[in-house]
Parts: C-alpha cells; sequence; structure tokens
C-alpha cells in the first residue's frame, strides 16, 4: 500500500510472539456454526505442521477470531496468509459465498514482555464477555481456556503449559482470567480496543513502548500536531467538533506507539475520566478511525514526532 497512508512493514523476525486478530469484511460473521470453527482450527493444525507456528491461545467469536502465536521460523505471514485463504475457500463454498471473507489480511501486535503475554492471554480468554456481563468463559466453546483449565485435552497445535506455569498451573490461571486486569495504568486493553480497527490492521503491529523511546512526552505529540494542522495544543488535548475530534484520536493512538505513558497518563492528558472511558468513545469513533483521513494524519504524526525527536539528541 502507498507509504502516505500510513502502513508500517511486519516485524515478524525468528523466535516473535504475536497477538493476532482479523474481523469480517463489513463485520459480516465468520463462523456460523461448529463446522466453521473445526475448519479454522484444522488450518491452525495445518499452520503448526507446515510452518512450526505455535498457537498459545485463541478464541473464535461470530465475526471475528484472537489468536496468540509464536513463530520460531519468523514466517507468521506464510502461516497466515494460509489459514486465511484455505479457511475463506472452505467456508464459502459452505456456504454458498464468494469473494472476500475477512476485513483484512490479518493484524498484529508483537509481543516483548512477559507482563504482556500474559495480559494478551487473559484479554483472548475474557473476549466472550462481549456477548455479555453474566457470560463465564469457560463455558465458551470455542476458546482455549477450557484447556487451559483442564477440561479439555489439548490439541496437538495448543500449546498451553508455558502460559499456565508463569501464573503458577490451572488453577492460578482460572482465576488469573476471571478477574479483570487490575493493571488499570498499563496499556494493553485500552490500545488493543483502539487499534484494532485502524487501517493499518493488515500490516502494522502495536508495538508496546520500549526504553529507547522513553523520552518522547506526550507533549511533544500535541505540538507536532498543532503545528501540522493548525489546531491549538488545548483542542488537540481535549478534542471537540471536526478536525479537533480527529486530532485527539491521533494523538492517542501515537501516545501508545510512541511514548512510555500509562494508559492512566495517556487518558488523563486528553481529558478523560479513565482508561475505560477513553477507550469507549474511541470504539464509538471507529468510522473516523477506519478514514484515509486519519491514516494519512497518522503517518504525519508518527514521522514528524520521531524526526523532531532524533533531531534533539535524545536517545
Amino acid at each position: 500500500m502507498p507509504s502516505e497512508m500510513g502502513r508500517r512493514p511486519r516485524t515478524d523476525e525468528p523466535g516473535a510472539w504475536h497477538h493476532v486478530a482479523n474481523r469480517g469484511a463489513r463485520r459480516h460473521q465468520t463462523f456460523y456454526d461448529t463446522t466453521d470453527c473445526q475448519i479454522f482450527l484444522h488450518f491452525l493444525g495445518e499452520a503448526k505442521d507446515r510452518f512450526e507456528l505455535e498457537t498459545h491461545a485463541f478464541c473464535l467469536m461470530g465475526n471475528h477470531f484472537h489468536l496468540l502465536v509464536h513463530s520460531p521460523r519468523g514466517n507468521l505471514a506464510a502461516a497466515m496468509q494460509m489459514i486465511g485463504t484455505n479457511y475463506t475457500r472452505r467456508f464459502n463454498r459452505r456456504h454458498g459465498f464468494d469473494g472476500k471473507l475477512f476485513k483484512n489480511t490479518y493484524w498484529s501486535n508483537r509481543i516483548s514482555h512477559d507482563r504482556y503475554l500474559l495480559e494478551a492471554s487473559r484479554y483472548i480468554h475474557r473476549n466472550p464477555l462481549d456477548l455479555g456481563p453474566t457470560i463465564d468463559p469457560l463455558s465458551y466453546d470455542w476458546s482455549s481456556l477450557k484447556h487451559y483449565v483442564g477440561h479439555r485435552g489439548s490439541p496437538a497445535f495448543l500449546s498451553t503449559d508455558l502460559i499456565s506455569r508463569m501464573v503458577g498451573g490451572p488453577d492460578k490461571y482460572r482465576e488469573f482470567v476471571r478477574v479483570r486486569s487490575t493493571l488499570d495504568d498499563e496499556p494493553y486493553e485500552t490500545a488493543i480496543a483502539m487499534l484494532a480497527g485502524v487501517p493499518d490492521m493488515s500490516t502494522g503491529e502495536l508495538v508496546i513502548p520500549t526504553s529507547s523511546l522513553h523520552e518522547i512526552r506526550l507533549h511533544d505529540i500535541d505540538q507536532c500536531l498543532a503545528h501540522l494542522t493548525d489546531t491549538p495544543v488545548r483542542l488537540v488535548r481535549s478534542g471537540g467538533l471536526g478536525d479537533a475530534k480527529l486530532c485527539r484520536l491521533v494523538a492517542i493512538t501515537a501516545a501508545y506507539e510512541l511514548t512510555a505513558a500509562t494508559g492512566a497518563a495517556i487518558s488523563h492528558h486528553y481529558c478523560f475520566a479513565s482508561t475505560n472511558s477513553m477507550a469507549t468513545v474511541v470504539r464509538r469513533q471507529a468510522t473516523i478511525i477506519e478514514g484515509d483521513e486519519f491514516a494519512q494524519l497518522h503517518h504525519r504524526l508518527v514521522s514528524s514526532v520521531r524526526r523532531t525527536h532524533n533531531r534533539s539528541g535524545r536517545p
């Protein structure tokens, strides 16, 4: 895709961990019945055999899926292409459809810290709660949680031992998933909620901030965005109508990508009561986030901040 659309190259090195997701084109169903789910899991097994792709968690919802995978050979793209192409072909044949099934090739978030590996697994296994607050994730058939807690034997493609051991075994993992994350000042859940719909899902990745970016500040983002759009800094932070609303959405997204600020710090800086309220507002404005104008401004902002940061001589 053209660079002006803000798309970033994937980081798919040997040994990398990824949270992978995709949803149906036009938000249509991607799994109608048990057979659909079984077919998709079959191709996860084929990805294990052909590409050595290790699946450590999965959740298949009505119109989207989440995977937590480890790619020892650095061939996630090839594995996901195989899964997506073959599943789409089988799905269309079964249901009498043709054409594109998924919104994009896939979206991936590379995970580089143990804390976020655990948070990704919890996020994936709590996904059935989207069906309603009274849903017990353990009662949901098409996630790997039952395999983690010993209710079912694990299929050959699924690895549960590593993450289960990180929290002390099956019983403690069950409790870990049951309790909503207490890391209210950490970015994972809010960032996923915001970025899952960004137009570069097919090639982008959510980068958990690293020490090399710690010196980029929220104020730097505000100043660059104000300069690029001729929008007052106070409106970049507080939002409003038209361009100001777009600016705040772009600023929040860049804050997660470029700074070490916590979710609580970002939500406070951009005038939200909490990270949850920020995520809710962003989800409601998904049509803006999925538009070309957002992608172009996001690309210009990130490039500008990085150029300014490099010229400043800060690490």
